[in-house]
């Protein structure tokens, strides 16, 4: 049995404050290494919150950032 020398630890989000697995000790794992974020869309998140977020959140706020930006386009 191997043991892993990073274990995900549980955190509330801070934006929907549901508990999710941070895997940030070993991005491997982590939720959010399922998503694909351009620089400007980290730069969105991270200019309103300064810890991780679970994955539905990160997949709201990529999609308000694209939302946003639409309008900006029009």
């Amino acid at each position: 049995m191997s043991e892993q020398k990073f274990p995900c630890s549980l955190q509330a989000c801070p934006r929907c404050h549901e508990l999710f697995k941070c895997g940030a000790a070993n991005i491997g794992v982590c939720q959010c290494n399922t998503i694909s974020l351009s620089k400007e869309q980290l730069t969105f998140i991270n200019q309103q919150y300064d810890t991780c977020l679970c994955i539905n959140c990160l997949q709201v706020l990529q999609y308000d950032y694209e939302q946003q930006t639409a309008l900006i386009i029009k």
